[in-house]
């Protein structure tokens, strides 16, 4: 097994920390060790993250601590460690490569095919277009991010060759398709560009 020396974090567009409860949102934490460092205990939640190449989502020391997550992709070698289990563990419309242990699942895929996916340029965890993951999530999410995914996409960007030569001019328009409405993909959506 390769050894994880750094974590790096692309990016976090916002966290809360208050009253024993962090909130993550629209974050990407890229080959980390243990992403989240839980050691005083309470309550960890994600929304729209994407854990790559990681060995735990979350570790927690030796106090009471809970996990709440939507729109999750997490290829990690344990989604948690720790001494204790958490107090409760709920992944909605998420999808976890790796060990979970018991939690409850609404709309959540444990270890799926990876025929599900399509990896473009640096990206490697798009919903591929064949795949039965889009449009099976459950709209029971924070009215936040379901709002936010009409900016978002679940597909991959189409592909600029990079030694494309022009003459005259070009137009770009989006390509990939959007969340417009009704059941989300499952995971973690991009912006699109």
């Amino acid at each position: 097994m390769k050894t994880k020396h750094e974590c790096h974090v692309y990016r976090i567009d916002r966290f809360t920390q208050a009253a024993g409860r962090l909130d993550i949102w629209d974050g990407q934490f890229l080959q980390c060790n243990a992403s989240v460092m839980n050691q005083a205990g309470g309550a960890n939640a994600f929304h729209n993250v994407l854990f790559a190449g990681c060995g735990d989502a979350v570790q927690a020391g030796t106090n009471p601590f809970a996990i709440s997550a939507e729109h999750v992709t997490a290829d990690v070698t344990r989604f948690w460690d720790g001494s204790l289990s958490p107090s409760s563990l709920a992944l909605t419309n998420s999808l976890v490569f790796g060990t979970l242990g018991a939690a409850a699942l609404q709309n959540a895929v444990l270890n799926p095919a990876p025929t599900n996916f399509q990896a473009t340029g640096v990206g490697h965890y798009y919903l591929a277009a064949n795949s039965p993951l889009h449009n099976t999530g459950t709209m029971n999410i924070s009215p936040r991010l379901l709002a936010e995914f009409r900016a978002r996409t679940t597909c991959p960007p189409v592909a600029i060759p990079a030694k494309l030569q022009l003459s005259g001019n070009m137009l770009l328009c989006p390509q990939a398709p959007r969340y417009t409405n009704g059941a989300p993909g499952l995971g973690y959506s991009l912006f699109y560009i």
